[in-house]
């Protein structure tokens, strides 16, 4: 079952620096995610063109549901991606599922959400769909 709750993009269409259409409220700061063993699963739904120097996909937080002043908490990451964490546009095509693990002992701040930046150059198309699960794909912290 989807919990429409931790539906942080859906099919939401990335060509430049942006964050998620949709934050996840866990009501209020501090909860420590990360021991709930849970995980955010992005999925490509539009092939990604352009994006020549690749793009990071960030897991970000922050104390405004705009997701103004948010920081970087943990990053997707691709087989082939640089060690600065550069996912290829490659890696980015249509179908591909990519996972991020919340880091542990993290006092987070009260809305989680996804961070987009391309390391130079506009892409000319890309969308995905990110989801907040546990490993099962499921679980309730309210």
């Amino acid at each position: 079952m989807k919990d429409y709750g931790r539906e942080l993009a859906s099919a939401q269409a990335i060509t430049t620096e942006a964050v998620s259409e949709n934050t996840w409220d866990v009501d209020a700061a501090g909860k420590n995610l990360g021991n709930a063993v849970l995980y955010a699963r992005l999925e490509v739904t539009t092939t990604f063109t352009g994006l020549d120097s690749g793009i990071n996909i960030f897991l970000t937080d922050s104390a405004a549901a705009a997701l103004t002043g948010d920081r970087a908490i943990a990053m997707f990451s691709s087989t082939t991606c640089s060690d600065d964490g550069v996912i290829p546009v490659g890696d980015l095509t249509e179908g591909t599922v990519l996972f991020c693990a919340f880091p542990p002992a993290i006092a987070n701040k009260q809305y989680i959400g996804a961070a987009f930046v391309p390391v130079s150059e506009a892409a000319s198309a890309g969308a995905v769909n990110i989801d907040i699960m546990d490993v099962c794909g499921e679980v309730d912290l309210q």
